[in-house]
């Protein structure tokens, strides 16, 4: 999957604003600052949740799909 910058940044301020993430800047010697991003508590408890959101509609799908194929075979 590809990413644009223009897609990544607008995605990385919300879960800012929901505070599912923080960020903080580093300077290293000699080179310009750089933003970083690591995950807060709250941010854990999200990613979990949607993952298991997304769970839930991937055994849906898998079980379309295998569906399909039992019918393309009988």
């Amino acid at each position: 999957m590809d990413w644009a910058a223009g897609s990544l940044y607008p995605v990385l301020h919300r879960m800012k604003t929901n505070g599912w993430i923080e960020d903080y800047w580093v300077q290293p010697e000699g080179e310009r600052r750089r933003r970083y991003y690591r995950i807060t508590k709250r941010g854990v408890k999200a990613l979990s949740h949607e993952t298991n959101e997304w769970m839930i509609i991937h055994r849906v799908l898998m079980s379309l799909k295998n569906e399909q194929s039992v019918s393309e075979v009988g």
